[in-house]
C-alpha cells in the first residue's frame, strides 16, 4: 500500500491566507505581483495540489535559500549572524571553492566579533575618503568628521591623473588627501548610498562593524568593504574565449588579464571573496602594505604599458553606451584587478557591509552616470 506523502496531508480544498503574505501551504511568499494569493483564493483543490507538486519539483528559490540558511543558523544558536552570511554570499557570480571558504571565514568573523571586548569608540581616529567626480555624487553624502569628500578632477597624480584612472590615482596622489592624523583610513566611492544597499556610508558612526575595526589591533587584520566576490571572474573566459580585459580593451589578444597579474606577481592567488570595487576600510599599517607592493611592482607602469600595446579602438563589441563606459575608466580596471588578487592573497579578515543594488551596471543607468559633471 501506498504510504501517504506531506502533500497528501495538506489541506487544499481552501485558501488559507487571509491576506497575501508568507504561505506555509506552499512554503512561499502568495503577493499581489504577481497575483499568487488571488489566483489561490479563486482556484480548486485539483489546481492548488498540482501547483504544489510543481514547486516540490522546482531547484530552492532565492527566497526558499534564505529561509533554509536562516533555519541552520538558528538551530546552531548564530541567527544574529544572518546579514553577515547573506551580504557575503555575492549573487552574480558565485565561485564555489570561494563560496565554501566563506563560510569557513564568516565563523572567524564571528568568533573575532564576539571575543572583542565591549567599549566606546573613537571616531576621532579614522578618516575615510569619498573619491568622485561629481556634484551629484557628493550631495549624496551628509558631512560628518569622519568623511572627507575629495574631488578626483583636482588630484595631482602625475602622468595618472587622467580620468582613466578612477578612484585609483588617490592611491599615488601627491596633494594631501588625509587632512588629519588617524590609525584607520578609508578609500570609498562618493557614489557609495547609491550603488550599495543596506549601510550607508554617512551612517558608518552607527555600523555594528565600526565596533569591530575601530576596537581592534593592527595584528588583527581587519578590513570593512563593500560588497564581496572571488578575483576569478577577471580571468575566466568572458566573451569569445577572451578574458573580461582582452574584451574591454577591444584587443584581439585573449588573455591579458592573465598576462597583467603574473606582471605583477599575483598569478598565484587564492580563491576567496575579497573586498571588490576597491572599498576599503582599514588600519593605516595594512593599507602601507598594499602601497608598498602597488609601488614595488610598478602596477600603474605595467598597466600603462598594457593598454599603449593592445588597446583597439578600431573593434568595436558593445553598444555605444557600454562602449563608452568602459572606455572612460578602463586603466581603473587594472588598479580593482591588482587589488583584488593582491586581497587573496593576504590573510585578513575581510567583513562586507553592503551588497551592490542590481540595476547599477544596466544600460539606463550607466547613461545616467555618463552625464555627470
Amino acid at each position: 500500500m501506498k504510504q501517504p506523502t506531506f502533500s497528501d496531508k495538506l489541506d487544499f480544498s481552501k485558501c488559507h491566507c487571509q491576506e497575501p503574505g508568507f504561505c506555509s501551504v506552499f512554503n512561499r511568499t502568495m503577493g499581489d505581483n504577481p497575483p499568487d494569493w488571488n489566483w489561490c483564493q479563486n482556484t480548486n483543490k485539483e489546481e492548488r495540489k498540482k501547483y504544489r507538486d510543481l514547486l516540490l519539483k522546482a531547484p530552492p528559490s532565492k527566497n526558499q535559500k534564505m529561509m533554509d540558511l536562516y533555519e541552520d543558523l538558528k538551530h546552531k544558536g548564530k541567527e544574529k549572524w544572518f546579514h553577515l552570511y547573506i551580504i557575503s554570499n555575492n549573487e552574480s557570480h558565485l565561485c564555489d571553492i570561494a563560496a565554501y571558504h566563506q563560510i569557513k571565514r564568516n565563523e572567524q568573523i564571528i568568533d573575532f566579533i564576539e571575543s572583542q571586548d565591549q567599549k566606546a569608540i573613537d571616531l576621532s581616529n579614522i578618516e575615510i575618503l569619498c573619491l568622485g567626480h561629481s556634484e551629484k555624487q557628493f550631495a549624496t553624502i551628509e558631512d560628518r568628521p569622519y568623511l572627507t569628500k575629495v574631488n578626483l578632477n583636482e588630484i595631482d597624480a602625475g602622468e595618472y591623473s587622467d580620468n582613466q584612472w578612477s578612484e585609483s590615482r588617490a592611491y599615488i596622489s601627491k596633494n594631501k588627501l588625509f587632512k588629519k592624523d588617524t590609525d584607520f583610513i578609508g578609500f570609498t566611492t562618493a557614489s557609495w548610498n547609491l550603488k550599495y544597499e543596506y549601510n550607508r556610508i554617512d551612517n558608518f558612526h552607527n555600523w555594528s562593524n565600526a565596533k569591530v575595526l575601530l576596537n581592534s589591533r593592527p595584528e588583527d587584520k581587519i578590513v570593512l568593504c563593500g560588497h564581496m566576490t572571488c578575483s576569478c571572474p577577471w580571468i575566466k573566459n568572458y566573451e569569445n574565449n577572451q578574458d573580461i580585459l582582452s574584451v574591454f580593451l577591444n584587443a584581439e589578444y585573449p588573455n591579458i588579464t592573465n598576462m597583467f597579474i603574473k606582471m605583477v606577481n599575483l598569478h598565484d592567488y587564492n580563491h576567496i571573496n575579497v573586498p571588490y570595487s576597491q572599498q576599503m576600510i582599514l588600519h593605516k599599517s595594512l593599507f602601507k602594505r598594499y602601497y608598498n607592493d602597488l609601488i614595488q611592482n610598478e602596477v600603474f607602469e605595467k598597466a600603462n604599458w598594457i593598454y599603449n600595446r593592445f588597446f583597439n579602438s578600431k573593434i568595436s563589441k558593445y553598444d555605444q553606451v557600454r562602449e563608452e563606459y568602459h572606455k572612460v575608466k578602463l586603466k581603473g580596471y587594472f588598479l580593482e584587478i591588482f587589488t583584488c588578487f593582491w586581497f587573496s592573497k593576504q590573510d585578513f579578515i575581510y567583513i562586507p557591509n553592503v551588497v551592490r543594488k542590481k540595476y547599477w551596471y544596466d544600460q539606463k543607468s550607466a547613461i545616467n552616470r555618463a552625464t555627470w559633471k
